[in-house]
């Protein structure tokens, strides 16, 4: 069954108009959190001929971002009809699922969802389809990594999956926020795949690490001691290099999150 739905889904998403033959010319960002806010930010400063609308659950934060950075604040999604490409960037794939079934009766045929979520992989396969079948929307699933400070400075990676018609629509837009890197790592859902992967390899290094710290300590050796040993040697990871030196040790716990 879940072949079947996985070719029903590739068939579809592959037969949809073709929205990368007619030019973007407004782009909306729905969530302007820790990591969407700068992102839509960055997203209107590379792109100054595109007119960028925001949208946030709390209105004023849309119209903070409008003052702050020339963006264009709504407040309902309905006047987000007129954009061809809209970008998430939300807490989980409930929200995301909740705010696509409003957009789905809203958005022009051919229009593209870009969900950069760190999101559950099956729920956005979920989400494709009804947006494909009942609305015939085409669904990219590009989250990032590099937290909010890759989010601020544009340099985070995106792990894209979708068709390649709408993955080559959304390129020139994603890579203004993801200037560090872009993958394409397979159809839509593999993007959510990988970022969770990552996520818990990253979380895994984290704790391994501290764990590995605190035995150092009751053994007499100094954590920071001990991190410049392991940086110069093949024990090292970003968590060891960045995070534990710089939010850990300094009991600053400021990541952004």
């Amino acid at each position: 069954m879940s072949l079947f739905i996985n070719k029903l889904i590739n068939r579809r998403m592959t037969s949809l108009p073709s929205t990368s033959r007619r030019s973007i010319s407004d782009v909306a960002f729905i969530g302007l959190g820790s990591m969407g806010y700068p992102m839509a930010a960055n997203l209107k400063k590379e792109s100054p001929n595109s007119k960028v609308l925001v949208w946030n659950r709390t209105a004023t934060k849309a119209q903070q971002h409008a003052s702050e950075f020339g963006t264009n604040a709504v407040s309902s999604l309905e006047e987000l009809k007129c954009c061809s490409l809209v970008f998430l960037c939300l807490p989980t794939s409930t929200e995301v699922e909740s705010i696509c079934s409003r957009l789905g009766p809203i958005l022009d045929p051919g229009s593209i969802v870009a969900d950069c979520t760190s999101g559950d992989p099956h729920v956005t396969r979920r989400i494709a389809s009804s947006l494909a079948e009942r609305h015939t929307i085409h669904m990219v699933d590009c989250p990032v990594s590099g937290g909010p400070a890759g989010a601020m400075s544009g340099q985070l990676t995106a792990m894209i999956g979708g068709s390649d018609t709408a993955v080559r629509a959304v390129e020139p837009y994603l890579k203004h926020m993801a200037q560090k890197r872009m993958v394409r790592v397979g159809a839509i859902g593999a993007g959510h795949a990988v970022k969770a992967v990552n996520n818990a390899l990253n979380t895994a290094h984290l704790a391994v690490a501290t764990e590995g710290l605190l035995a150092l300590a009751k053994f007499g050796v100094c954590p920071e001691v001990a991190l410049e040993a392991i940086n110069g040697s093949s024990g090292r990871s970003l968590q060891t290099e960045e995070r534990l030196p710089k939010e850990v040790l300094s009991r600053k716990f400021n990541y952004g999150f």
